[in-house]
Parts: C-alpha cells; sequence; structure tokens
C-alpha cells in the first residue's frame, strides 16, 4: 500500500474540502452575540476541544487571509473565524460546538465553490472549518481501492496515484477538493475511462449535523449513500472517502496537447463541427477554452486535449482538428501526475469570478457559435480582458453503462457537456454588468430548453430541479433532508430545499 502525505503549502494552515456545510436563516438566533463574545468562546471553549495539531484562525491573526481566501472574490463571506482541523474528531466537535451555539459554519477544502448561494453567509457570524491539514491519501492497488482524506485536492491524489502506478479519477483542475468535486457528480477527462466521479465511491466517512459519525455504503445507510453521489453537500461533511484505483494505463505516462486557433465564428464553427464528428472515444477529453491570451490579448479558442496513450495514438485520435491548422500546437508525452497542469491558470485563485454555466447534450455542441459575440464585447471591455468561456467535452459512453437512477447525479443519461462563461474582472463595481452579460449567455444557449445544470458549477441562482433534477428525484433527496439534516444545518451550497 502506498501512502502520500503532502504539506499545504498553498493555505496558511490547511483548509479542506469543497463541501460547504451550513445552517438555514429559519436556525439563526433574533440576535447574534457579538464578535468579541464569539472569539472569546472560540479560544476558550472551542479550542481546549481541539487536537493538538488544530488550530483557529481570527480575522486579527497573520493565517487568517490566506486561509479564507477563495477562488472567486465573489464567494468571500467574511468568516468570523477559520478552525483548521486535523482529525475527524475535530470535525465532530466543531459542529456540535457550532450548532450549539446557533452559529453556521462552511467547510472547505480547495476554496473553488462558485454558487452565490454561498452569499447568505455574508454578515452573519460564521465559522470556516478549514479541511487541508486532513489530506493524506492512500492507495491499495492490488485492492483496487484508495482512501482519500477530507482536504485533499486533486493534485495530491494524482501524486499518489502515480507513485502507486496507480490511476484514480480526478476532474481537471489541480487545487480543487477532490471529494467534493466528485460528490456533486465529477467530470473530468477520465469519464472516458472510468465513468462518473459518483461512480468511483465505494464508501464514505461522514460527519452528520448532530456532529456524528456514519458509514455510507452499497451496505450501509444505502439512502444517504445514494444521496451523496450527486447532492453529497446537503448532507454532511465528508472525513473521508474510499473510492476505486485503476491499473495504469501506457505506463503512467499520457499525452496531452494545447491548440490554438484564431478567434472567430467561422473558426469556432470549424472547431465545433469537427468536435462533433470526431468520436470522442475511450482515453480522450477535450476542454475548450475561449480567452484573450498575450502577448496579442485578441480573442482565441484554444483546445487542451487529453488522451492517456501513446503521442502515435494521440495525432491520430485527433488528427481531425490538427488538420484545422491551429496557429499554436503545445503537444508531449506528459507523466499521469501532470495531465492537469494546462489548466493551472485557469484555476488561480483570486479576482472576481460568477458562473452562468448551462449543460447541454453533444448535439448542441454548435448552439455555441450563439454566444460567441456577446464574449467578444463583454471580454474587451475594460477590467474583463481575463473572461473566459469553457466547454467541457468528454466520452460519455462509460458513465452511460451505470443505471441512470443508481445515484442522485441527475443528468448521466444526457452526456451533458458543461458551457459556462466566467466572467473575470477586480472590481465589485462591475457586478452588476457582468451579471447582465453572463445571464444573457446563459439564457441565450438555454433557450426554451430544458434547464440542465453542473452542481459543481452553479451559479446559485437556480431552481434546485435545474441542478438536482425534478419530479421523484428530487423529492426522494428532499426526503432524505429531512431524515439526516432536519434543521438545515448543511444549506449554504445550493441547497435541494
Amino acid at each position: 500500500m502506498a501512502t502520500l502525505n503532502t504539506t499545504t503549502n498553498d493555505i496558511a494552515v490547511p483548509t479542506a474540502k469543497l463541501q460547504d456545510v451550513h445552517i438555514s436563516e429559519s436556525e439563526l438566533p433574533l440576535s447574534s452575540p457579538s464578535t468579541e463574545d464569539l472569539h472569546t468562546k472560540f479560544t476558550t471553549l472551542l479550542l481546549p476541544q481541539l487536537s493538538e495539531k488544530a488550530s483557529i484562525n481570527l480575522p486579527s491573526d497573520n493565517e487568517f487571509k490566506q486561509n479564507t481566501a477563495r477562488w472567486s472574490d465573489t464567494t468571500f463571506t467574511s468568516p468570523t473565524a477559520v478552525v483548521n482541523v486535523a482529525s475527524e474528531s475535530d470535525i465532530c466537535a466543531v459542529v456540535k460546538f457550532a450548532t450549539s451555539h446557533n452559529i453556521p459554519f462552511l467547510a472547505q477544502s480547495g476554496c473553488h465553490g462558485l454558487s452565490s448561494s454561498l452569499q447568505k453567509l455574508s454578515g452573519k457570524p460564521h465559522i470556516i472549518i478549514n479541511l487541508r491539514l486532513m489530506n493524506e491519501v492512500k492507495v491499495d492497488l492490488p485492492s483496487g481501492t484508495a482512501t482519500i482524506s477530507a482536504g485533499a485536492i486533486t493534485k495530491e491524489v494524482l501524486d499518489a496515484a502515480h507513485a502507486a502506478s496507480a490511476h484514480i479519477f480526478t476532474g481537471v483542475c489541480n487545487t480543487v477538493g477532490i471529494i467534493p468535486a466528485l460528490l456533486g457528480g465529477g467530470m473530468g477527462n477520465q469519464i472516458s475511462l472510468y465513468g462518473l466521479g459518483v461512480d468511483q465511491i465505494l464508501s464514505a466517512r461522514l460527519v452528520t449535523a448532530k456532529g456524528e459519525v456514519v458509514v455510507a455504503s452499497d451496505k450501509e445507510n444505502q439512502d444517504l449513500f445514494w444521496g451523496i453521489r450527486g447532492a453529497g453537500h446537503n448532507f454532511g461533511i465528508v472525513s473521508e472517502l474510499k473510492v476505486k484505483a485503476y491499473e495504469q494505463e501506457n505506463g503512467g505516462v499520457h499525452w496531452t496537447g494545447t491548440l490554438g486557433f484564431p478567434g472567430s465564428k467561422e473558426m469556432l464553427t470549424r472547431v465545433t463541427s469537427t468536435i462533433k464528428e470526431m468520436r470522442i472515444g475511450k482515453g480522450m477529453g477535450v476542454f475548450m477554452i475561449w480567452a484573450r491570451p498575450p502577448p496579442a490579448f485578441g480573442p482565441m479558442v484554444v483546445l487542451n486535449l487529453w488522451y492517456s496513450g501513446p503521442s502515435s495514438s494521440a495525432e491520430a485520435a485527433y488528427k481531425p482538428l490538427f488538420d484545422l491548422e491551429p496557429v499554436m500546437e503545445i503537444c508531449a508525452p506528459t507523466p499521469y501526475a501532470h495531465i492537469n497542469d494546462c489548466n493551472d491558470a485557469v484555476c488561480a485563485k483570486g479576482l472576481r469570478k460568477p458562473s452562468y454555466c448551462v449543460g447541454l447534450d453533444e448535439s448542441e455542441l454548435g448552439d455555441l457559435e450563439k454566444v460567441w459575440e456577446q464574449w467578444v464585447e463583454w471580454s474587451a471591455s475594460e477590467g474583463a480582458g481575463q473572461s473566459v468561456v469553457l466547454t467541457e467535452c468528454y466520452g460519455f459512453e462509460k458513465a452511460r453503462e451505470v443505471e441512470d437512477d443508481s445515484t442522485a447525479y441527475a443528468w448521466r443519461g444526457t452526456g451533458v457537456y458543461n458551457r459556462l462563461t466566467i466572467p473575470i474582472y477586480e472590481k465589485e463595481e462591475m457586478d452588476a454588468e457582468a451579471r447582465a452579460y453572463g445571464t444573457k449567455f446563459r439564457d441565450t444557449l438555454q433557450g426554451d430548453g430544458p434547464k440542465r445544470v453542473y452542481t459543481n458549477f452553479a451559479n446559485g441562482d437556480e431552481e434546485p430541479s435545474a441542478l438536482y433534477g425534478g419530479g421523484e428525484r428530487l423529492e426522494k433527496l428532499r426526503t432524505l433532508k429531512g431524515k439526516w439534516d432536519p434543521h438545515g444545518v448543511f444549506a449554504w451550497f445550493n441547497p435541494i430545499c
């Protein structure tokens, strides 16, 4: 068995998983205690209950700013304190303390949660539960399993898997918390090899709203096991996840390529038509980015490509795209641990980045042409030049082998390609303009079609049915919510109610 412990230099005192947890507004006290009173309670009542490695950061502490930094400044919530937990018992202690004192809380790992629903915490005393100290990843390839602790991020999982000559499903951003990404559905290149992220989950240890630990699997608490695979943020804080591990492909050496095309509607049409006609098969993945890269800062269509085999096979598989004569080509064999590095620029923290996402199936890829001019105009405006449009194009055949109702994830059968625009800017004064642009982009793509939004990319203003499906599926989730979290403690990140 291989175990990888990594130091968490990315955050001042570890932070944890993207599972954002909370207490409903109706549960808040009519008059909140003063900040000074809360700080006293944190240091005198909570801190003694925590393990030796745990700590608490108050706003006056040097580590506070680093430990509250998020991928998007639009989701910063001005917490009253950060509790850097180091063990499952620490999580239990914080949850019990917070609920007994009517203090909302939010658990984080990679701090990439996009939803504007988090802003309901702003202006209220609340705690950030920072899970990053709990970042251990254990790989047991002979048993085909890996155990991931609450605060591990994607890059740590890739590193551990590569060190063990294994593969573990991840998304495409190195700094995202791996557990919350999987709980929301689990999108990434490796869908074409292994299916959705939720299909990798074998069991979970979860801290409930009572501060108690339960195990969810196909043998224990089966109803909860169904619910956390697609809507996991609504039921608790997963302290540990057991997932599938696989024999590595091609000796652990994959292929990645970045192709750049001149930005025009005509070229976009050629690119999207080629992707539609070119079957995205096993071991393939395409991540499309509209951006204005230096030095010219003109519009470009950039494709980050992935292939799980040798260069010769990759170049043959993607030949139709090479035949379009890209003006930029950066392609190379890539160790498995580094397959996401090409996306690092998009994953960097800071600036304001609201998300406007639409899920459309493969046949609707060409609809992107409808919003090209909208993005060009917006990104050309002062202060908005870093804004992007992202489109995930993955192979869904493996995912469709699993029954649609086997997990709470709603959009398996449709093979949804996520398209989202992210207005990126610095000044809060641009929020209204960015909202107008993003909403128009989303509405134009959505049209009169079914509303399907990937939970992890949701803006936060959508109806729950757009994220979790409607009808019996949503009612089943709400029944589970009533059983496992009747007081709505976990209700700040894209709630089902």
